[in-house]
């Protein structure tokens, strides 16, 4: 078994994560999902253990991310300054609002 955070991966922590995930699990699919699981516990696990120590810090894109030229293309639009509508324009939009918010509906239904 692959520990996660101390505890054991079972078929009851499973079924919580399937819970708490709002998915259906038959018990045919369990041992598959229980072993994709397991497989991607143990990769990060063997990823935590790879040494960084002498990796440079990396605290912007790459710059032959943004070149462009006749062989490459931009992987960043250029950023250029631009007006967008006032909050009164954004809000006239919208179906329901109160005050300067949007009014959206609660994805999450608590039982």
């Amino acid at each position: 078994m692959v520990t996660l955070l101390n505890s054991k991966l079972t078929e009851q922590l499973l079924e919580q994560l399937a819970t708490l995930s709002k998915l259906e699990i038959t018990e045919a699919e369990k041992p598959e999902l229980l072993s994709g699981l397991e497989q991607m516990i143990a990769y990060v696990d063997k990823l935590t253990g790879l040494s960084t120590d002498d990796t440079a810090a990396l605290t912007h894109f790459p710059e032959f991310l943004q070149e462009t030229g006749p062989d490459t293309v931009a992987a960043l639009r250029p950023d250029v300054p631009q007006s967008f509508p006032c909050p009164e324009q954004l809000l006239s939009a919208a179906p329901r609002q109160e005050g300067s918010y949007y009014v959206v509906p609660n994805p999450i239904e608590h039982n």
